[in-house]
């Protein structure tokens, strides 16, 4: 297995990605598949704009900005450590 941090990678780039690991102030939004993560957040209610960069929504929604996200970090944090994704890591 190799890990690596990639900053905001391309939509060719991101497709790309077998896993996916999404952290917030050292607390985990995702871990997963990476093609699962868009439907996930959809699930909770956050749809991903048409024709935008996945890994670029991801960012917005974890930045904590009230401009780019119209949920906590925290919120996230918490709806994922009630998923079934949760208790598989």
């Amino acid at each position: 297995a190799v890990a690596f941090t990639i900053h905001q990678p391309s939509s060719r780039d991101f497709a790309l990605f077998d896993k996916l690991l999404v952290l917030s102030e050292g607390s985990t939004v995702y871990c997963g598949d990476a093609a699962e993560a868009l439907p996930y957040l959809a699930s909770l209610g956050h749809h991903c704009p048409p024709r935008t960069n996945p890994a670029e929504f991801i960012l917005d929604m974890i930045s904590g900005s009230e401009d780019l996200s119209p949920v906590a970090p925290s919120e996230l944090v918490a709806a994922f450590a009630r998923s079934k994704n949760s208790a598989e890591i």
